[in-house]
């Protein structure tokens, strides 16, 4: 089970941290986080061995993300751990985050936990213009829609992969192995 788009917005549009994580016993934050771990199986089902599965980091790190977005655009007094009668035990402000030496409500605080990583923007959240502000290295291009005057960041094919039109945007050839051209739906490098 992976993220889809309105499962995103739910997260991104809530008021408040207590917005995203009520009812504190079944939310959909906690449902959608959740789900991915038991669909995994394995370590990843078992929660004092899910951080042993590899995929467990790459899918903490998305569900962080998104409530990083989320406390960017909200004022800092609507990013407070919750303090009510109805958060379960162990979930509760003062209860110590197991395994770490923290308190729950420590972990709203980036210094206090020595937190040293940021997370960098999707491409498919930058608009652009032009292919050059979505990437130096020629690996994105910039996707405007022919009624937009902007567009979204998208990854390019690389040869043999699909592409659609004779939109030779698309596609990249590494410098020196010719033209990048989108042909009956598949990317090719054309010697020119």
């Amino acid at each position: 089970m992976q993220y889809t788009n309105n499962m995103m917005r739910k997260v991104l549009d809530c008021e408040s941290y207590d917005d995203m994580c009520q009812p504190y016993d079944f939310s959909d934050f906690e449902t959608d986080h959740g789900n991915p771990h038991m669909w995994i199986g394995g370590h990843m089902a078992a929660l004092p061995c899910a951080p042993v599965d590899p995929i467990f980091w790459s899918h903490h790190s998305f569900v962080d993300k998104l409530g990083e977005q989320l406390q960017a655009r909200l004022p800092a007094s609507q990013w407070r751990y919750p303090n009510n009668w109805n958060i379960p035990y162990q979930h509760r402000p003062g209860d110590r985050m197991r395994p770490f030496p923290y308190r729950n409500a420590e972990g709203l605080n980036d210094t206090l936990i020595g937190r040293k990583y940021a997370y960098e923007t999707s491409p498919a959240d930058v608009s652009c213009t032009a292919d050059l502000q979505c990437s130096p290295t020629g690996l994105l291009w910039c996707d405007i829609p022919a009624t937009a005057t902007t567009g979204r960041c998208k990854a390019k094919c690389r040869p043999r992969g699909a592409c659609r039109g004779d939109v030779h945007a698309m596609c990249y050839c590494r410098a020196g192995t010719g033209t990048p051209r989108c042909v009956a739906g598949t990317c090719q490098c054309i010697n020119t």
